[in-house]
């Protein structure tokens, strides 16, 4: 299925969306307000992330395996798009960015058909690692720009308090991803993100468990490495539970959790 310009832009508005709810049901940060920065301290931390699969998709692409690059370039996906709910991006200013972005429909096509004949040029898998590697360099050099490089010790009020900007990559990054999905793999780069989706929302507990108590059955039956002391259960509006480490307050997975199947999407 070859995307056109709307089916890319509703494909990340989804993406956008799917990401939205992971952060809201895991309790991730959501911005209230608009923004382009993150404080220096969590856009760091979340840029880490994002590397983690930015190399993870070098190793696919020198590896020539296919799925695996797709699976880091999805979650690179999802990590950029945490970046824009934190910052309160809405889903307007994220499509009228990509509109213009994208140009007319024969721009948008023009591009598009560029990137496969480019990857059917060079080979996939060195187009790819290409691909990563600059965009390992491109994260550095954004993430970078917004760096304090004060004493530790400084007095708070004197330090650079505007962070890192974030929002102008997070926007571009994912979006040319999601087209590397369809034009490189001939994957439908919306169910991609869909299974991914699937895959992360699979951490939580089932609604059918009536209390705390089957919680804790449920995971000790289930093969949880933590002891029922160790855990406390969060009840969703949907009727789900989460599952927590008392000690960290981290999200426990429950033990069915499945990992994204992506091989029978990717060509």
């Amino acid at each position: 299925m070859s995307y056109t310009k709307a089916n890319l832009i509703e494909a990340f508005r989804q993406s956008l969306g799917m990401v939205s709810e992971f952060h809201r049901v895991y309790g991730h940060p959501i911005g209230t307000t608009e923004s382009e920065n993150l404080p220096e301290d969590r856009a760091i931390e979340r840029a880490s992330y994002l590397f983690e699969e930015l190399q993870e998709g070098l190793v696919a692409a020198i590896g020539k395996d296919a799925v695996k690059v797709t699976d880091a370039l999805a979650d690179a996906i999802y990590f950029a798009c945490g970046n824009l709910v934190e910052c309160g991006v809405t889903d307007q200013r994220a499509m009228d960015h990509l509109d213009r972005l994208c140009g007319d429909e024969e721009d948008f096509k023009s591009a598009t058909q560029s990137l496969s004949d480019h990857a059917n040029e060079c080979g996939w898998a060195r187009f790819m690692r290409n691909v990563f590697v600059n965009s390992l360099a491109e994260v550095s050099e954004a993430y970078a720009e917004g760096l304090t490089y004060g004493d530790e010790d400084e007095d708070e009020d004197e330090k650079v308090t505007d962070g890192i900007k974030v929002v102008p990559l997070s926007l571009d990054l994912p979006f040319a991803y999601l087209a590397m999905i369809n034009a490189v793999f001939k994957a439908d780069p919306l169910a991609v993100m869909q299974e991914v989706h699937r895959s992360n929302m699979s951490k939580l507990l089932p609604a059918e468990l009536p209390n705390e108590d089957a919680c804790r059955f449920f995971m000790a039956a289930n093969g949880c490495p933590l002891s029922a002391t160790e855990l406390k259960f969060e009840r969703l509006d949907d009727g789900r539970w989460i599952a927590k480490n008392i000690s960290n307050n981290k999200v426990v997975k429950n033990p069915l959790y499945s990992e994204a199947d992506l091989a029978s999407l990717v060509a």
